[in-house]
């Protein structure tokens, strides 16, 4: 029999068995890619996802859970039942129509959806196109399974929700409900870990299609939402006229000396090759370049028996900007980074596919903690 305190685990649960269902509707869709991968990989595709699953059904849960608070606060004249179900069914609702529609659009695409249909909405009628050759019939009936199975699903796993029991004080439910509800920011930023979960923590497999897969749909939209900046305005440092007379000297190219461009610089043709990416550290304390001396020996040193650029400037503001710009060459982007966006840094040229055809095999390490000499 269930009881009251249930309801906040039980409805995390619906949730959660709602995106694997949603889930598994996707790999049947596309069941000519699905049925080529391993019992192994499609396991993966459920456990690496449930992550981000989580993470979403946390941010569902938030509106439920507060509103159990106040119920268990206000007692029975609170209409607390109808207005979870009410939430549940517009949310319920707005995923199943986000599902059905990346269902097409992944096949069209190759990718799940995110913000992208958003720069459609101005224009109907190439909107319109891309789904023109959809299975309507099929989709629709997608639709009407995944919504029966929300409706099953709720009211198996969550149900009624029970009084209060007697002689349990309002304020005591209250508080119950408060500790499962601060309990939601575990799941809710993916875990313990320092940094906030992100796509590229269910990217499992070397098959692009599992990685999708995996990935949670109205999290994806969300994020890529919440990921739209378009105002540069700020870094807006000098006319346009200006920044273009600047800039096009660099794109000049000229054959009369091709020889230049190319210069030898080592003994050995296929020499270990170790980079060392210092983060947050300022040219103020190399000597090599300038700054006070004696705090680097060791990249001093190198900077004497090698080859130094001291024209080389930051690629960016943040770790994410700068280490695609150094592995891959991308250009900063002043409001964002591709690297956020999976589905497109998946498709670029980076230093470790090319040094991996030439025979190398590459390895990243990763660390905060660096001992500078006293």
């Amino acid at each position: 029999m269930k009881n009251r305190f249930q309801f906040q685990w039980r409805y995390f649960l619906f949730w959660l068995a709602y995106f694997v269902v949603a889930k598994a509707l996707f790999l049947l869709y596309h069941f000519s890619k699905s049925a080529a991968l391993p019992a192994p990989t499609l396991a993966g595709i459920f456990g690496y996802g449930l992550r981000l699953d989580a993470s979403t059904t946390a941010y569902l849960s938030v509106v439920p859970f507060t509103l159990f608070i106040l119920g268990s606060l206000l007692g029975p004249r609170f209409p607390f039942g109808a207005l979870v179900k009410s939430y549940t069914a517009v949310a319920a609702l707005l995923v199943a129509l986000l599902s059905i529609a990346d269902l097409e659009l992944y096949r069209v695409w190759g990718f799940r959806m995110d913000a992208t249909p958003l720069q459609y909405l101005s224009s109907p009628t190439e909107m319109a196109a891309s789904a023109g050759s959809a299975p309507l019939l099929v989709l629709g009936l997608a639709l009407v399974v995944l919504l029966v199975a929300g409706v099953l699903l709720y009211n198996k796993v969550v149900g009624k929700v029970p009084p209060l029991p007697a002689g349990f004080g309002r304020g005591r439910a209250a508080l119950a409900g408060l500790l499962y509800t601060a309990l939601l920011v575990v799941p809710l930023r993916g875990g313990l870990q320092q940094i906030p979960i992100n796509q590229s923590d269910v990217y499992f497999s070397a098959v692009p299609f599992a990685n999708h897969a995996a990935v949670n749909l109205p999290w994806n939209v969300a994020n890529s939402v919440r990921l739209r900046d378009k105002n540069t305005d700020r870094y807006r440092f000098m006319p346009d006229s200006t920044a273009t007379r600047l800039v096009r000297p660099l794109y000049t190219y000229t054959q009369a000396t091709p020889d230049s461009l190319t210069h030898a610089l080592l003994r050995s043709k296929h020499p270990n090759v170790v980079f060392i990416i210092l983060e947050s550290f300022t040219s103020k304390l190399v000597g090599s370049v300038g700054g006070e001396s004696g705090v680097t020996p060791n990249l001093d040193s190198l900077a004497r028996t090698g080859v130094l650029f001291n024209n080389i400037y930051a690629a960016g503001d943040r770790s994410q900007k700068g280490l695609v710009a150094l592995l891959s060459g991308f250009p900063n982007q002043p409001n964002n980074s591709i690297i956020k966006y999976p589905r497109k840094t998946e498709q670029l040229a980076h230093l470790c596919q090319s040094l991996k055809q030439v025979g190398y095999s590459s390895h990243y390490y990763y660390g905060e903690n660096w001992l500078l000499p006293t």
